[in-house]
Order: C-alpha cells, then structure tokens, then sequence
C-alpha cells in the first residue's frame, strides 16, 4: 500500500519544482550579453516591451503559473475539507492567475536614471494591480497554508516541518517585499532590485513545499481508499 501511495503522490513536488524553476526564470539575466543594473532594476522591467528577450521571460512566468494553478487544483481535489487549507490553496490560485496577468499585460516603458518618468497609464496601472495581488495572493496562502498543516495534525513531525517551511516563505517574502515598498517610496534605488529578486527566489522555492503538501494529503487520500476496498472486500468476500 506505502508504494502505491507515494507513486501516486510523488509527481506534486515534482511539479511544484518546474513551476518553481520557471518561476526564478530572471536568473537567466545573468548569462544574457546586455544585462541591467540588478541593483536598481525590477525583475518586470526584463519582461516590458522592446526588452531582449522579453517574450521568454513573459512565457517563462506564464507557464509556471499555469503549473500553479494545475498543483493548486490538485490539492482542492485531494477531499481534505479544511477550511484554512482550501482558502490557502485558492489564495494560491489567485496569486497564479495575477502572475500570469501581470506576465500577460507588461510594462510598455522602463524607467531610465536621468530620463523623464514613464507614464501611469490603464496598462501600467493593470500590470502593478497584478503584481500586487500576485505576491499579496501568495503571502496570504503561505500563512493559511501554515495554519492548515498545525491544526489538522498538531504534533506530528513532517507536517510541522511542512507547517515551518510556509511560515518561513510568508516572513521572508513579507520582509523583502517591504524593503522593496521602502525603496519605491524613499526614492532609494538601490533598495529595489536584490530585495525582490530574493523574495522571487523565496516564493519559487515554496513551490516545492506546495507540492509536498498536496502529496501528503492525496497520499492520505489513496491510503484511506485503499483500506476502505480492503474492508469491503473482508466485509463481502468473492466466493
């Protein structure tokens, strides 16, 4: 029974690590032959229109969303009726949807040292919302996702430790994207590039948690299955 349920359950950390890899697709910058200052540029200004290799990072972003959404899916059909999990997972949702929006809808100008300032135009306005609820959408899953694993098992090694792991991605984010806030506002430049790329870094890799969660309830799922067909079957043998 313990190998048909990991078999069945093993492929949700797997893909919870592609969207997650997709997610931290701005680390390709860093081999491109024209990259920008990291220090004063955000990761949405490698996706604006006329950027070098643009349309890669906008597929890059899209794809691990819609990878997300599919994991996040996967969760809401594993029968766990709790209500902090299932909030948790559609906040999940949310913050896949926004991310591909904010992906979908990019910039259309770059701010540049020196130049005068872009305009805040409906299109702008639209890709900051979505960035907004993207990493809003992702905070308030973290944190639901926490509260789900230590209520429904207190106690129990793996789920704490599951329980940590969203706990720590929704600190971290929350703590980077502040100083992210800090800068914007401040007018400090410098506060701007390696803070979100580091929360970026934070939310891809809760990716993986993500998916250890689902496979730790669809693989309680196919196990109460199992025994329930075995009683049956003691219950009303085949003669």
């Amino acid at each position: 029974m313990q190998r048909t349920v990991r078999g069945s359950s093993r492929g949700a950390p797997g893909l919870g690590a592609l969207a997650g890899v997709l997610g931290a697709n701005f680390l390709l910058e860093w081999v491109l032959p024209s990259r920008s200052p990291v220090a004063t540029t955000l990761v949405s200004d490698l996706q604006a229109v006329g950027r070098p290799w643009a349309a890669a990072f906008r597929a890059g972003d899209v794809t691990s969303s819609v990878l997300l959404a599919v994991l996040a899916a996967w969760g809401l059909r594993t029968g766990d009726r709790g209500r902090r999990w299932r909030a948790g997972l559609l906040a999940v949702l949310a913050s896949a949807a926004a991310t591909a929006a904010a992906a979908l809808v990019p910039e259309t100008c770059t701010p540049v040292p020196g130049a005068a300032p872009c305009p805040f135009d409906a299109g702008a306005a639209a890709h900051e919302v979505a960035r907004v609820l993207a990493v809003g959408g992702a905070l308030a899953g973290a944190l639901l996702l926490w509260l789900a694993e230590r209520s429904r098992r207190p106690g129990e090694p793996s789920a704490v430790r599951r329980g940590r792991v969203h706990l720590a991605t929704a600190l971290l984010a929350a703590a980077s994207g502040a100083v992210v806030l800090a800068g914007r506002y401040a007018d400090l430049p410098h506060l701007l590039g390696w803070p979100q790329r580091v929360q970026i870094l934070v939310l891809s890799a809760w990716c993986v948690a993500i998916g250890r969660s689902v496979a730790a309830r669809d693989g309680e799922k196919h196990a109460l299955r199992t025994i329930d067909a075995r009683r049956a079957q003691e219950q009303d043998p085949v003669p």
